[in-house]
């Protein structure tokens, strides 16, 4: 496992992770599960991305978890959403990325801030 990221709520602790199996390929993202952040997690969940796919993201969108992955075999970014951690809807197609980008961070910026830069 690889590309771990960690979220909270209802007081569990979430960790995304990159399945790294080579034999058979997965190389999927999974979700693990702890009451602390430290751990133990218990084992991760079944995956809920498609094959070949790492280095997520997560924010917290209105009721929405949305998790971005890069997608980096077919050289663009992916995206699930869920509102409790468990049932995944792909909403890649519904957003646009530009096309270099890779791992990255989600991170929330002040309008004035966006505004200035446009």
């Amino acid at each position: 496992m690889i590309d771990a990221t960690l979220l909270t709520s209802g007081g569990k602790y979430y960790m995304i992770l990159k399945d790294e199996t080579r034999t058979p390929p997965a190389k999927n993202l999974r979700i693990a599960v702890a009451d602390k952040a430290t751990g133990p997690y218990g084992p991760a969940g079944v995956p809920f991305t498609e094959g070949w796919v790492e280095g997520p993201s997560v924010i917290r969108s209105g009721e929405w978890w949305v998790v971005y992955y890069d997608c980096y075999t077919r050289h663009r970014y992916g995206a699930r959403r869920s509102r409790d951690l468990v049932n995944w809807e792909d909403i890649s197609d519904q957003l646009s990325f530009p096309g270099d980008t890779r791992h990255g961070t989600v991170l929330r910026v002040p309008r004035k801030i966006v505004d200035a830069l446009r």
